[in-house]
């Protein structure tokens, strides 16, 4: 239905009341772009229902990586590994100097034996009974066995066995 000129007066009027201002040199248009412009407000009325939640909008973009954390405690120890299987054998060392060794010389049936306290201080000789130390040479001319301690050498010369016997630790041995 087409506006006639009471409606537009109406519609005139209702502006003119809404926005509280005079509506004098003002037409229609400025009245209805005045009041969508800035509407008044009014006492209002009450609060409609809540409407239906929207969708869900889209992911954002990912935040940046927040700052590094404080360091925790030490853990505990772990058990031990087993044994590693055993190495290769090394190399072979280069052959040591020569040492000094026993006093060179010495003739077939000859002994090496010490002159005195001193390292290498050795001689070449034979072993004769004074050789022998204190108490370690027994001897003997009847066939009855001496107690004797154990490593003395037990000399035996008798009429009825002639040559030398001897007895050490419990055997005989003809020399």
């Amino acid at each position: 239905m087409p506006a006639t000129s009471s409606s537009l007066d109406l519609e005139r009027q209702f502006y003119i009341t809404a926005l509280g201002v005079s509506g004098v040199g003002k037409s229609l248009a400025d009245l209805r772009l005045a009041y969508f412009t800035n509407p008044p407000s009014g006492g209002g009325g009450a609060t409609g229902p809540a409407g239906p939640t929207g969708p869900a909008g889209p992911t954002g973009p990912t935040g940046n990586t927040g700052p590094t954390g404080t360091t925790g405690p030490v853990g505990t120890n772990g058990t031990n590994g087993a044994a590693g299987s055993t190495g290769a054998t090394g190399v072979t060392g280069a052959t040591g100097p020569a040492g000094p060794g026993l006093a060179t010389g010495g003739t077939t049936g000859q002994f090496a034996k010490k002159n005195s306290s001193t390292n290498f201080d050795t001689t070449w000789g034979g072993i004769g009974l004074g050789d022998l130390p204190a108490g370690s040479v027994v001897f003997s001319t009847t066939t009855t066995r001496p107690t004797v301690a154990t490593g003395v050498l037990v000399i035996f010369n008798t009429t009825a066995d002639p040559g030398i016997n001897a007895l050490t630790n419990d055997w005989w041995k003809k020399v």
